[in-house]
């Protein structure tokens, strides 16, 4: 294995440490803060849907920020690792800084980032979807979750007896 597979594979499980330290936590803070889920029900938790998001759907992602915020082909594997370890380094500074951001849209930062200095043409049309699903999905998820809030309190306030509800 030469040097660039080797630093890209270790970048890899960096980016993977990443996604575990911050983003995990922060799909189930509330979940094992509530006292709803062990530790280590939400870790076994995470790894089983995470693994099962990536092999279901995650080429789909793959694919709009490999190939749609810069041209299919433009961006080198050296661009790539580049991308990746400065993704990875903000994302460490966040979480030590107990930040709750995104490893996606720091990898679509670096992407971008890479793409300016190496001075390959960015889609901004593609970068505009991007950040509208940033603003529309909490958005709908509020929603979301203030209709499903109203309509389950109705049906427990309803169930008289403990039992039943458990």
């Amino acid at each position: 294995m030469d040097g660039l597979a080797v630093a890209i594979t270790a970048v890899a499980f960096y980016i993977a440490w990443n996604i575990g330290s911050n983003d995990s936590a922060n799909a189930m803070g509330t979940a094992v803060g509530s006292g709803i889920l062990s530790f280590r029900q939400a870790t076994l938790t995470i790894a089983i849907f995470v693994l099962l998001g990536a092999y279901l759907k995650g080429y789909k992602v793959m694919k709009t920020v490999g190939e749609g915020i810069v041209p299919k082909g433009s961006l080198t594997m050296e661009m790539a690792l580049i991308a990746l370890l400065s993704a990875g380094i903000w994302v460490t500074i966040a979480t030590v800084k107990g930040l709750p951001v995104s490893t996606t849209q720091a990898i679509v930062g670096g992407v971008i980032g890479v793409g300016l200095a190496m001075n390959v043409p960015v889609n901004f049309f593609t970068l505009g979807k991007i950040a509208a699903a940033w603003v529309v999905s909490p958005v709908l998820s509020g929603i979301l979750a203030m209709v499903l809030y109203k309509f389950y309190s109705k049906v427990i306030s309803g169930i008289k007896s403990v039992s039943t509800i458990e």
